[in-house]
Parts: C-alpha cells; sequence; structure tokens
C-alpha cells in the first residue's frame, strides 16, 4: 500500500525587503506631516469598523490615524519618492511570478501611524486583485501582520476538540521589520496585532491593478 498528503489550494504571499533607511526616514517624516496637520480623517482600533474619523490629536495619539480615507498618496507631489519607491518594489516583487505583457499600477496607496496599543481589526480589500504594505517603521513588538483563512468557518464548523484531519492552521503570522513589504491577494482577510512596543509603527498601504500594455508605436 502506498499513500501521500497534498496540501492544495494554497495562497502566496510576496514578501521582500529593502535596505533604503533613506526613503524610510522620508516616509516617516510626510506620515507624522499628515496626522499634524489632519482633518477628519480616519482612526485605526476600535474606530476602525465604524469609519470613525476625527481631527484631534490626542485621538491620534490614542487610536491612530490613517490617510485611507484622505485621497491617495501618489496624488501629492510631496509623496513622488517614495511613491515611485513603494511602486518599483511592488513591481519588482509581483514580476518575480508575473511574466505577462500587462502593466502594474498603484491604485491606491495611503499611510497610517499606529500608536502603542493601537492596531487595526480583520478586514480585507474590496474590488481590488492585489494589495500590499511597506514598513516604514517597524520596532521589535510593534504587532505583526495576521492572515486569516477565508474558508476557516467551513472547516470549523462540525469540528468538535482537536482537528483530527492534516488541514493548514487558520492564521498565518507574518514577523514585520522595518524595510519589509508584503503583497497578497485582495480577498485574503488580515489584521494586525496590539502595538506593545514603546514606539509608533508607520505603514504605507496600497492596492495594486494590471492594465493592457500601450502597443508599440
Amino acid at each position: 500500500m502506498s499513500h501521500s498528503v497534498t496540501n492544495i489550494f494554497a495562497t502566496p504571499l510576496l514578501v521582500g525587503h529593502s535596505d533604503n533607511a533613506e526613503i524610510r526616514k522620508t516616509i516617516c517624516t510626510l506620515a507624522y506631516a499628515f496626522k499634524a496637520t489632519a482633518q477628519n480623517a480616519g482612526l485605526v482600533s476600535d474606530g476602525w469598523d465604524d469609519g470613525v474619523t476625527s481631527s484631534k490629536q490626542e485621538d491620534f495619539d490614542r487610536s491612530g490615524v490613517t490617510s485611507a480615507y484622505s485621497g491617495s498618496l501618489f496624488e501629492k507631489p510631496e509623496w513622488a519618492a517614495a511613491t515611485q519607491f513603494i511602486y518599483h518594489l511592488a513591481n519588482d516583487l509581483v514580476r518575480s511570478v508575473y511574466a505577462g505583457d500587462d502593466v502594474v499600477s498603484l491604485t491606491s496607496m495611503w499611510t497610517s501611524v499606529y500608536p502603542p496599543g493601537a492596531y487595526v481589526p480583520q478586514h480585507l480589500h474590496p474590488n481590488c486583485l492585489l494589495s500590499g504594505v511597506y514598513y516604514a517603521k517597524a520596532p521589535a513588538n510593534c504587532g505583526h501582520l495576521v492572515f486569516q483563512d477565508p474558508s476557516y468557518i467551513g472547516k470549523v464548523m462540525h469540528t468538535r476538540g482537536p482537528n483530527r484531519f492534516p488541514t493548514l492552521p487558520e492564521k498565518y503570522v507574518q514577523e514585520v521589520r522595518d524595510g519589509l513589504m508584503v503583497i497578497f491577494p485582495s480577498w485574503l482577510p488580515h489584521s494586525t496585532q496590539p502595538n506593545k512596543s514603546a514606539e509608533d509603527r508607520i505603514i504605507v498601504s496600497f492596492n495594486l491593478g494590471f492594465s493592457a500594455a500601450a502597443p508599440a508605436p
């Protein structure tokens, strides 16, 4: 008798890293500039699911703040260098697994500042193909990125006690650090652990699309 085990329907994560300390510093400076002047900006942590906005620095310091509701950063001239960096790193990661003729494009981009204790609840990015995050500042214990198997409900629906069938874990924790970029399917539910460090976690999030290449002249 022979037998085998095959794990099927894997979900890929594209993970890359850059040692560009100067661009990380630039992004952090821009993120803090946004925070300092933000009006009706989105809150993270407990305010995320309800789309709560605020213009108060004390709210940003307590819950964290995101520019997700304040327009795409790639439209802002001061973010041009950061946008180019994010795009080229993301394009390199996508091109490592995709050799087609379609052009990879940024469709939206935003920054978030997570003070100690802040987090983002589980969510996904509707009406997108690929999404990603770049860690401009990720001190130790700042909270890792957690992905949830979207089929977990069906897998645990009729399970009592330990699962006796060798399925893959229902959650995957991606450890984060300065300069890390992670790209994933936009339908994949994800969240972050609370920031347990004494410093801010600063990220740039983005969505990617594909468009047909322009015909040769």
